[in-house]
C-alpha cells in the first residue's frame, strides 16, 4: 500500500511540475520540397506531404525548459530532448508561440501554435538536411491543435 501511495505522489508531483502548452492529435497536410534529389529520381520536386496520425504535446518543465513529446511510427512516446534534440521557445505573442527543435546534423522542426478565428492551429516546418539525412527535404504541414497555455 505504501508503494502505491509513493507512486501516486511521484506521478502527481511530476504532472504538476510541468505545464502542457499544446496538445495535438490530428492529421497534418501540406507540401514537401526535395531540393536536389528526390528518392528514386535525379530532379528536385514539390509534392503533397502529410502526417496521418500527428500526436504531439509541448511541455514547459518546472525549471522553465521546454520539451516536445510525440508518438513515433512504432507507436511509442518519445521526448525530443531524450532523442538528442535541443528545444527552444523562439517567439511568443498574445495568441501564438513558436518552438524550435534542433536535432544537430539531422533536422530542425519549427512548430508554430496559434489561436485564430476561434480555432487552434499548428503549422510545422521541417528542415531535414545534414550529414545524417539520406534524402534532404523541407516540409510545411498544417492542422488543428489544442492550445492549453501560451507561455
Amino acid at each position: 500500500m505504501r508503494y502505491i501511495l509513493y507512486t501516486f505522489l511521484i506521478v502527481v508531483t511530476t504532472a504538476n511540475a510541468a505545464d502542457k502548452l499544446a496538445v495535438c492529435n490530428t492529421k497534418l497536410s501540406g507540401y514537401a520540397y526535395y531540393p536536389s534529389v528526390k528518392p528514386n529520381s535525379n530532379t528536385s520536386a514539390i509534392e503533397a506531404d502529410g502526417i496521418k496520425n500527428f500526436s504531439v504535446t509541448v511541455m514547459r518543465t518546472a525549471d522553465g525548459k521546454y520539451d516536445v513529446l510525440y508518438i513515433d511510427r512504432t507507436n511509442s512516446i518519445k521526448s525530443a530532448t531524450q532523442k538528442g534534440g535541443k528545444v527552444y521557445l523562439i517567439r511568443k505573442g498574445k495568441r501564438d508561440f513558436t518552438i524550435l527543435v534542433d536535432y544537430p546534423g539531422e533536422r530542425m522542426d519549427i512548430y508554430t501554435f496559434s489561436k485564430e478565428n476561434n480555432r487552434d492551429t499548428v503549422s510545422l516546418l521541417i528542415n531535414s538536411s545534414g550529414d545524417l539525412v539520406m534524402f534532404p527535404k523541407n516540409s510545411l504541414l498544417v492542422g488543428e491543435c489544442q492550445l492549453t497555455n501560451i507561455p
